[in-house]
């Protein structure tokens, strides 16, 4: 069953990259000159703590799907003020950067995890308190491709992709205000 629905993935990617009207190839990109799936950064803001622990000093962020193809995340509900949606974060090291150092947690699933998915050439947004971005800090973000149409939602299982997004993937004056913070 496991190998006849890989050859059933592997034949949907290549018709799905067939260009029928001339016979060339189409690209999965939408603009070539970005990744298949970033994250930008939106805005810097004060909320009231989302969670209990949390500082209100926020980051507005966008999850941008560069492909052809749908993307699915796991989200959480949020008042609109926070974005779209929460997205499912672990907060990691940068990499080549402060190594051991302390760090919050990120959003991390829950029992509950909603699946959005995001058309192609579209982009939600998602805001985390700004120490999830702290010096040296960087947050992870997971999602599938619609061509791999095998995650399970009772399991949480199948295969992720992840895209990353770090203190130095802000604007200069956000780091250097973040360098700043005790």
């Amino acid at each position: 069953m496991k190998n006849l629905t890989f050859v059933c993935a592997i034949l949907f990617v290549l018709l799905t990259l067939a260009d029928t009207d001339l016979g060339q190839s189409r690209s999965l990109l939408i603009d070539s000159t970005r990744p298949s799936v970033f994250i930008s950064f939106d805005k810097a803001g004060l909320l009231p703590p989302l969670f209990e622990g949390e500082s209100g000093d926020r980051y507005w962020l966008k999850l941008h799907n560069n492909t052809a193809v749908k993307l699915f995340v796991c989200k959480f509900d949020v008042p609109k003020r926070y974005g779209d949606y929460g997205i499912e974060t672990e907060v990691v090291e940068e990499f080549g950067r402060s190594a051991g150092i302390a760090h919050p947690r990120g959003y991390l699933p829950t029992d509950v995890c909603g699946i959005q998915s995001i058309d192609p050439g579209s982009s939600v947004s998602f805001s985390v308190p700004q120490a999830q971005l702290g010096p040296g800090l960087m947050i992870r973000v997971q999602f599938y491709y619609a061509w791999t149409d095998n995650w399970r939602k009772d399991t949480k299982e199948g295969t992720w992709t992840y895209v990353l997004f770090g203190n130095s993937d802000l604007p200069s004056i956000e780091r250097s205000k973040s360098s700043q913070r005790p």
